[in-house]
């Protein structure tokens, strides 16, 4: 499917209005640069008190000409991705991120709902992390080279994302009711193997659907002996905040001070 329609072809940027930037600003940037890209929704929920106050600090972003704005449907949130002065501002001030920023390029209108959930469950690790006191180290999505270290690669597995919390690493995978029962029931064979071999201490299955296709994968589990190590996160949980502690983190090795 072809690439959405930028904001900037029917809007314009205004000019003259300068103003200062501020750290969440940085914070909100580097965000961006690490996604790709994120909808207006999620940028709301993690920096700002309203949904109202985001779009007017985003307006001020764009005109500042730091982010584009791209219109995904009528029916869909806006998608934010970083301009050029946008990234050599975020790696000017977090230059730590060299090589982990990126532009966005191209968005398809066919991965952006698979994209945003995948973004959802990173911002869910990230906060549940704080909560609990394990602070997330890493995030690695499909593309990157986390599950060839880990070994994943040969169990055929590329999770969607693989979320360090200390010493444990946690799969992810994003289910939107698109894979059939027995292409999850595979997964979970191999995704079992793995979690023997010590690869991984946990299982995410984040999932948009019905109550019955979430029932559908508990039952999966269970019949694999993989309630305790494999969770199913329904996609509205993990969006919530205040975030919600359903146990997820149980049992992972930390590197808090009790542990060392």
């Amino acid at each position: 499917m072809s690439a959405l329609v930028p904001y900037r072809r029917r809007a314009t940027r205004r000019t003259g209005g300068a103003f200062e930037i501020t750290e969440r600003d940085i914070e909100l940037l580097a965000l961006v640069s690490l996604a790709g890209y994120v909808s207006v929704a999620q940028i709301a929920r993690e920096f700002f008190p309203s949904v109202d106050r985001c779009r007017r600090r985003l307006r001020q972003l764009f005109d500042g000409r730091l982010i584009t704005v791209t219109l995904a449907s009528s029916t869909k949130p806006n998608l934010i991705s970083l301009t050029r002065p946008g990234l050599a501002l975020v790696l000017k001030r977090r230059p730590e991120l060299n090589g982990r920023a990126y532009l966005a390029g191209a968005i398809r209108l066919a991965g952006v709902d698979h994209h945003l959930a995948v973004v959802d469950a990173r911002l869910y690790a990230a906060a549940l992390g704080e909560l609990r006191g394990v602070p997330l180290l890493q995030w690695s999505n499909a593309g990157g080279t986390l599950p060839r270290d880990l070994g994943l690669i040969d169990w055929h597995l590329t999770p969607d994302g693989i979320a360090q919390f200390g010493r444990s690493f946690v799969g992810i995978e994003v289910d939107l009711n698109t894979e059939p029962r027995s292409v999850i029931a595979s997964k979970l064979d191999r995704y079992t193997g793995a979690m023997k071999a010590g690869l991984l201490h946990s299982l995410w299955f984040v999932a948009r659907a019905a109550p019955e296709r979430l029932v559908g994968i508990g039952g999966l589990i269970s019949e694999r002996g993989l309630s305790g190590a494999v969770r199913v996160l329904d996609h509205a949980l993990v969006c919530a905040r205040p975030v919600v502690d359903v146990g997820a983190l149980d049992g992972a090795a930390t590197n808090r001070k009790e542990d060392r």
